[in-house]
């Protein structure tokens, strides 16, 4: 657990891995958010080949954490990214030719075959674990894969939150993907926070993750209308300048 600030009492718990929950702390604390963080699984690069140059003709990321951890360095391969914070590190990382699907798969897919034909040979770099298997519904296209990292969990809810959650100091949790919801509330119950949870709020990157967490009760349970992290933001922001 990392501390990030304390103010007015009460704070935005954030789930996500260090790194991606220590850029949303800074982004939400210049708004005026107070946030602590308690990552719910860190991310480990799995070791993988470079792929050789000239074979593929374009990239899918579905995740930033899959760019950083991906040994490719042909960066002027067109890159197809989910998302604005997947388009972003992209960016970032050299790519020079990055498309932006802006929303979910879906609208992830439907970029790809809007932008390649089914002769193309593309590469997807993707963590152990998926929630739907992108090659599948490519169906049709040549596409290889290739695992450059994986999301372990966390095995205890920290004590400082454990404090933070009983004493009223935490008004809403954040999430990100239905894994992390659910290693939330298996070590909630082992911390015995559930109860707790009863005045927290609870904001969820997609209507999936809300059927996750339906299991406990919440004092409200809100969805971003968007699945993405300015989604989320836009939720985080309803929230707070209205006072619910």
């Amino acid at each position: 657990m990392k501390k990030v600030v304390d103010t007015q009492g009460q704070s935005l718990l954030l789930t996500r891995p260090i790194e991606a929950s220590q850029a949303c702390a800074s982004f939400l604390i210049e708004k005026g958010i107070s946030c602590e963080i308690a990552p719910m699984m860190e991310y480990i690069d799995i070791s993988h080949e470079k792929p050789e140059q000239g074979v593929y003709n374009a990239y899918i990321f579905t995740s930033a954490q899959g760019i950083t951890s991906f040994h490719g360095d042909e960066f002027d391969v067109p890159v197809f990214c989910v998302g604005n914070k997947t388009a972003d590190t992209a960016r970032a990382r050299g790519y020079r030719r990055v498309y932006n699907a802006q929303g979910d798969l879906e609208a992830l897919v439907a970029l790809i075959k809007e932008q390649l034909n089914k002769a193309a040979r593309m590469l997807y770099v993707r963590g152990q674990d998926v929630s739907k298997d992108i090659v599948s519904v490519l169906d049709g296209y040549d596409c290889d894969e290739i695992v450059s990292y994986e999301a372990r969990f966390v095995d205890r809810m920290p004590d400082e939150i454990c404090h933070l959650i009983r004493n009223g100091h935490i008004w809403g949790v954040s999430f990100f993907s239905k894994r992390t919801a659910l290693n939330f509330l298996s070590l909630a119950q082992k911390a015995q926070l559930l109860e707790s949870l009863e005045k927290i709020k609870c904001l969820c990157i997609s209507q999936g993750v809300v059927e996750c967490v339906h299991a406990v009760s919440w004092g409200e349970v809100r969805a971003a209308r968007t699945p993405n992290l300015d989604g989320m933001y836009a939720l985080i922001n309803e929230i707070t300048s209205t006072g619910d």
